[in-house]
């Protein structure tokens, strides 16, 4: 099998703790912060976009500078990837903003507090993180708001009851991304965290199809096209294909193409399976696809325009 990658714009990495302690966080033992130096160089090498992210930037002192940092040097584009929960605090998050955040990213990994505090194992931080998504999307005017939702055992099910919430309760939101759960960090250690492609299939289909209703975009990654039957669409690296033409350009996220990949109808679309789950959990859940490649790219350019 034969690795193939995505493109990736290099992020920033921030500290090395964080205020919460999340059952899938992939940051654990797997992502050292940057110094200085190297922030300063990766802004050097960056084009128009930065992302800033790690275990969980807020919590480092260094954030507003850096984000003043990156603006100086003409970067248009700064995102911030958080959990939000200092973000609660307005006057922050206004000066984040005004320092030049033009997008936050935010971990919302259950719309229900019980949940979302078993996941976090930090409770009290769902009200926080609810109070600050409100606030930032008063200021929408200065900066996108997306949300992320790691896809794990603990949460899939609620999938359906998440895309109504969410798109009931945070009007303006700029998409929401369904994100199957990396086999790193945390997730390396209780495997138990990872479900099967088999069994998320039919929830992801459901939220897609609610948030397609409700004229919200969802994006979906770490998905085979033959397990987003329907909803193809939705898939990350398959827009990467179609929009941007990239397929090979070197990042970290290795996919492989099992030997009954050679059948699908979609190759030219899909980059197959990451190479974690099927070190975990093999091949046997693909399903060829019959589909046409060239219909799926006509409406991931339609929904571009």
């Amino acid at each position: 099998m034969k690795p193939r990658r995505i493109p990736k714009i290099e992020p920033i990495t921030l500290s090395e703790t964080c205020n919460q302690r999340c059952l899938f966080c992939s940051a654990y033992r797997a992502m050292p912060a940057h110094t200085d130096a190297e922030i300063a160089a990766i802004i050097a090498r960056s084009d128009r976009q930065v992302i800033i992210g790690g275990w969980e930037p807020t919590v480092d002192a260094r954030l507003e500078k850096i984000v003043r940092q990156a603006k100086s040097a003409g970067i248009q584009n700064i995102a911030v990837f958080t959990n939000a929960i200092r973000l609660s605090d307005k006057k922050y998050a206004d000066r984040l903003i005004d320092a030049g955040v033009t997008g936050f990213n935010i971990n919302f990994p259950a719309h229900t507090r019980k949940l979302s505090d078993s996941i976090t194992q930090t409770p009290g931080a769902f009200e926080k993180r609810v109070s600050a998504i409100k606030h930032l999307l008063t200021r929408r005017d200065r900066t996108a708001v997306s949300l992320c939702f790691v896809v794990s055992s603990v949460n899939y099910k609620i999938l359906p009851a998440y895309a109504e919430y969410v798109a009931d309760n945070f009007p303006g939101i700029e998409h929401v991304t369904l994100n199957m759960v990396c086999v790193s960090g945390w997730a390396s250690i209780v495997v138990s965290l990872v479900p099967k492609l088999s069994g998320i299939e039919p929830y992801l289909k459901a939220a897609a199809c609610i948030f397609r209703k409700k004229r919200l975009t969802c994006i979906i990654d770490n998905v085979p096209l033959c397990r987003m039957r329907g909803f193809e669409c939705a898939s990350v690296a398959a827009r990467y294909i179609v929009i941007d033409g990239a397929k090979s350009v070197a990042a970290d996220k290795t996919y492989l193409r099992a030997a009954c990949c050679a059948k699908c109808s979609l190759n030219e679309i899909c980059l197959g399976l990451r190479q974690d789950y099927y070190d975990l959990n093999g091949s046997k859940e693909l399903l060829p696809s019959r589909k046409s490649a060239r219909s799926i790219t006509e409406k991931i350019l339609e929904g571009k325009r």
